[in-house]
């Protein structure tokens, strides 16, 4: 990562497990996620992608977050059919989630980096498959 901001803007993802070093692309249908993801661009494109509790809640309130997500950095955003947009991203460090700073027009929070609790690459890498 260039400059640590730790304050980034958050994206609630849904039945998705991220890891650091791991590139991956999902849909984002909800305004609040576009917003954010719209936002990512002042903070030189990074975004907190953090795990729902309940991934079939349609509109998570923040208490309903996991308290652990990732900073990643986005690639590419495409919008496709139906007003989705498709997101390429590469995750970059895990982040624990301290405090919410706003909810509109976006979900934006502090953070600060969380250390990985495996440290081997190649571990890592068995793991993500």
């Amino acid at each position: 990562m260039e400059k640590i901001n730790y304050i980034l803007p958050l994206v609630a993802m849904r039945g998705l497990t991220l890891f650091p070093l791991q590139s991956i692309t999902f849909d984002v249908g909800r305004d609040i996620s576009k917003a954010a993801l719209s936002a990512a661009a002042d903070y030189n494109g990074y975004v907190l992608l953090v795990g729902q509790i309940d991934p079939d809640e349609l509109n998570p309130v923040p208490d309903r977050l996991n308290s652990i997500g990732v900073v990643a950095k986005i690639k590419q955003v495409f919008k496709t059919a139906n007003n989705i947009l498709r997101v390429y991203v590469t995750v970059e460090a895990r982040a624990r989630i301290v405090n919410l700073v706003s909810e509109e027009p976006y979900f934006s929070a502090y953070h600060i980096p969380c250390e990985s609790v495996v440290k081997d690459a190649v571990r890592l890498e068995v793991l993500k498959r």
